[in-house]
């Protein structure tokens, strides 16, 4: 799960995971945007990381996603906080 535009960390926290009760939280920021990519090959390997811009976020998660040596990745999610 994933929530965007939550006014805490907290209320971000619980919108994420209200419909998943499996999931975890992986990544919070307030500003900017966030992104989770995910192997190709082993879906268990994935990577959040955040930026100022959606396309930095992504980059930034994809790479970090590739250096687990899991194959390629692929942005699985993304969001852009506007509080």
């Amino acid at each position: 799960g994933y929530s965007y535009n939550q006014v805490t960390a907290e209320a971000a926290k619980k919108e994420a995971t209200k419909k998943c009760s499996t999931c975890k939280v992986n990544l919070t920021w307030n500003k900017g945007c966030g992104a989770l990519a995910q192997s190709k090959k082993d879906k268990k390997v994935m990577s959040a990381k955040t930026g100022s811009t959606r396309a930095a976020a992504e980059g930034a998660a994809k790479a970090s996603c590739l250096g687990m040596d899991a194959g390629p990745c692929k942005v699985v999610v993304w969001a852009c906080n506007s509080k």
